[in-house]
């Protein structure tokens, strides 16, 4: 080994996996180092293991663009445990069986609860975190991320701590995701100003409608837009594409920039740009080859008609309906008590029958109204979610009880006694009569929709 090309004697070895994540270099990237005896290491039965001192040396040459590897912790002599979720470390983790996770909707922090979790037992992940500097969420929802910070997701004070602590987020999922598992990651974009950070989507409506008199400088709960390093006052942030980026870096696969577009969207006091009526549902693979079934959604053919290849010959035939676009057009629900912009039914439906089958585990971290889980459950899939927000959690297992009850926000309403007959086996996706039910039950529109779709056929 070329002694000029290695950092001083290390004090620690992390597994290169561990590595590639905290650095943002690619696996095969880091063992053509290693093979050209750029880093120091020694190999284990299963892996590498790599010096610490060269780990830091590789992510701060990503900086400032890219790394996982926080700033505060770049120049200590030994990582700290939390930063490690592949390397064996001394303090200990009790992980609980598969079962455990099977049907249950919890309190808590997500990351607390993955660190619980077994490797690669989620099939598939679909979920809206808190979007940066958008809400404050009732109660003390601080947390303390591996960089050493304690706030609340989304409260950050900068766009690249938010982006930093989603990623943080995103490690955890990819060690508990199977390896043909999907993560589903419904976001939407900021812009860089100052802003108010309302504690529900309908305070926010009611104050772009002109119902609230707070003023700026007695507003508790506020976000500032000078200050930073490149954006400026009123700059879109272009949160879901740094956070596409970073999840490249970690591993995982972008394979969909999906663009919700929302009819009903809610109206903004802007004047001198469109109003914002879509959000982004960036799709994650853990591994080049992932469950997908295109034949369980398509759409209706523009035309009415559309060629497809028969078993992959020339012979041509007339079908009516094509794969799925990346322009998915559903409502905002209104059926959810607070969470008033949550995401409809139709949607984690959509993205579950392409990536489950009866029987697999559906994880949604960030619980909110529980819509995830319910269609989870209503496909014969085994679910688990979690939500730091009691309240979160209440409403999480009564929309789970009752899928096409809305949350009328009366929280002290007594839970339904009785579970509907709504579960669908995954194995028959053309038994579909009590799933459009429920959404006609959700979107007075979709039956509408439902029609104007059959007319096209």
């Amino acid at each position: 080994m070329n002694d000029s090309m290695l950092s001083n004697s290390p004090t620690a070895f992390v597994d290169i996996q561990d590595a590639a994540e905290l650095t943002g270099f690619a696996v095969k990237y880091l063992r053509k180092l290693v093979r050209a005896n750029k880093i120091d290491h020694y190999k284990t039965q299963d892996s590498f293991m790599l010096s610490w001192n060269d780990v830091q040396r590789l992510a701060s040459q990503q900086k400032p663009f890219w790394a996982a590897l926080p700033e505060s912790v770049v120049n200590e002599e030994k990582p700290k445990p939390s930063l490690l979720l592949h390397t064996p470390v001394s303090e200990s983790r009790e992980i609980y069986p598969n079962e455990f996770f099977f049907d249950k909707i919890e309190l808590g922090n997500c990351i607390d609860w993955m660190k619980r979790m077994p490797s690669k037992i989620i099939q598939s992940v679909v979920t809206s975190p808190p979007y940066w500097g958008v809400r404050k969420y009732p109660g003390e929802q601080r947390i303390t991320w591996a960089d050493g910070s304690r706030v609340g997701f989304g409260e950050e004070a900068t766009v690249e701590e938010y982006v930093g602590h989603t990623i943080e987020v995103l490690r955890h999922l990819k060690r508990v995701l199977k390896d043909d598992g999907t993560i589903w990651w419904n976001l939407g974009d900021t812009y860089q100003t100052r802003a108010y950070l309302r504690e529900s989507s309908r305070e926010r409506l009611k104050a772009f409608e002109g119902q609230r008199s707070d003023t700026w400088r007695k507003y508790p709960n506020k976000r500032y837009s000078s200050g930073h390093s490149y954006l400026k006052d009123k700059d879109l942030t272009m949160v879901p594409f740094m956070v596409a980026l970073g999840a490249q870096h970690i591993g995982l696969y972008v394979r969909s920039m999906i663009i919700w577009f929302k009819d009903n969207t809610v109206p903004e006091p802007t004047t001198d740009r469109p109003t914002s009526s879509h959000e982004y549902i960036i799709l994650l693979a853990k591994s080049r080859f992932y469950k997908y079934d295109k034949t369980r959604e398509t759409e209706v053919a523009v035309t009415g008609e559309a060629v497809k290849r028969v078993n992959g010959t020339d012979k041509r035939e007339m079908v009516n309906e094509r794969n799925l676009r990346t322009v998915w057009q559903f409502p905002t629900s209104s059926r959810h008590g607070e969470h008033t912009a949550a995401f409809p039914m139709e949607l984690p439906l959509r993205c579950l029958k392409l990536s489950t089958t009866s029987g697999d585990l559906v994880f949604d971290p960030f619980a909110g109204s529980g819509t995830t889980l319910a269609a989870a459950k209503i496909l014969d899939c085994h679910y688990f979610g979690c939500d730091i927000d009691q309240q979160s959690v209440q409403d999480a297992e009564r929309r789970v009880l009752a899928p096409a009850k809305p949350l009328n926000g009366n929280h002290n309403e007594a839970k339904p006694k009785h579970q509907p007959s709504l579960r669908i086996s995954a194995k028959k996706p053309q038994d579909n009569s009590a799933i459009q039910h429920l959404l006609m039950e959700e979107n007075p529109t979709y039956k509408s929709k439902a029609k104007v779709r059959s007319s096209k056929r």
